[in-house]
C-alpha cells in the first residue's frame, strides 16, 4: 500500500513551482489511480515526492512498512520525455534493470517478446519510433518489479492503439504481481475513465477530492463526473 500522511512541500524561495499542502492519500495494491487537475496544481511535485526525488517538509510517505526518504526500487516513474538510455540498445536498457533485481522472475528475451519488440532488441533508441521507445521504457520499469508505478503524462504522445497496448501490458504485470499499484498523472479524462479504478482531482492550496463513480459506469458518465469535479474545485 502507498500511504501519504499530511505531506507538505514548499520549493525554496526564488524557484518555480507550487507547494503541496497537507496531502493525505491511501492507495491499495491492484488499484490504478488517475491524478488530474489544472497545470501548476502540484501533480508532478507530488509524483517526485512519492518517488523520493523530493523530501517532504512535513508528513510521511510510506510504501508498505518502508518510509520513502529517497529514491528506492520500490517506486518507479515513467516520464513524458524519452527515458531510455541512448547509448544502450533496447535489450541492454532492460538488462540493466533486471540486474538490479536480486532474483528476477523475467528475462530480457521474454519481456521484449511480450511487448512485441523482440525484433528490435539490438536497436538503439534513436532507431525506434516513439511508441516503441515508450513500450521499451515501461518494460524496463516493469523489470524492476516496483510496488508503485508512477506515470507522469507518460502516455500523452502515444496513439490510441499503442496506448491500449501499454495498458494491457501494465494489467498483465499487475495480475502477475498483485502487490503493484499505479498512479496515472494525466489531463486526458478519457484515459482515466477507461483505465483507472479511482480518480483524484488536485487543486492548488486546497484539499484533494475523489471523484464519486461506479467502476461499471459508462465512460461518458465517468468523464462528466471528472469534469464536474475539476470545475467545481476551480470554483470553490
Amino acid at each position: 500500500m502507498l500511504e501519504l500522511a499530511h505531506v507538505s512541500f514548499t520549493y525554496p524561495e526564488g524557484k518555480a513551482g507550487f507547494a503541496v499542502n497537507d496531502v493525505s492519500l491511501e492507495v491499495h495494491p491492484d488499484q490504478i489511480v488517475g491524478l488530474t487537475g489544472r497545470s501548476g496544481c502540484g501533480k508532478t511535485t507530488l509524483a517526485n515526492l512519492v518517488c523520493g526525488y523530493f523530501r517532504p517538509d512535513r508528513g510521511e510517505i510510506r510504501v508498505g512498512s518502508q518510509t520513502i526518504d529517497g529514491p528506492t526500487q520500490r517506486v518507479a516513474m515513467v516520464f513524458q520525455d524519452d527515458g531510455l538510455w541512448p547509448w544502450l540498445t533496447l535489450s541492454e536498457n532492460i538488462d540493466v534493470a533486471l540486474k538490479a533485481v536480486p532474483a528476477p522472475v523475467h528475462n530480457t528475451v521474454e519481456m521484449l517478446k511480450e511487448i512485441g519488440l523482440e525484433f528490435a532488441a539490438e536497436l538503439y533508441p534513436s532507431q525506434l519510433s516513439g511508441g516503441m521507445k515508450k513500450r521499451g521504457e515501461i518494460c524496463r520499469v516493469l523489470a524492476l518489479e516496483p510496488r508503485v508505478i508512477v506515470l507522469d503524462e507518460a502516455l500523452k504522445s502515444l496513439d490510441y492503439q499503442t496506448r491500449c497496448e501499454v495498458w494491457a501490458m501494465l494489467r498483465r504485470h499487475m495480475l502477475r504481481h498483485p502487490a503493484t499499484l499505479v498512479i496515472n498523472i494525466t489531463h486526458d479524462l478519457l484515459d482515466i475513465a477507461e483505465n483507472c479504478t479511482r480518480c483524484i482531482v488536485m487543486v492548488r492550496d486546497a484539499p484533494m477530492s475523489e471523484v464519486d463513480w461506479r467502476p461499471d459506469a459508462e465512460l461518458e458518465q465517468k468523464i462528466s463526473k471528472i469534469r464536474s469535479s475539476i470545475l467545481g474545485a476551480a470554483d470553490a
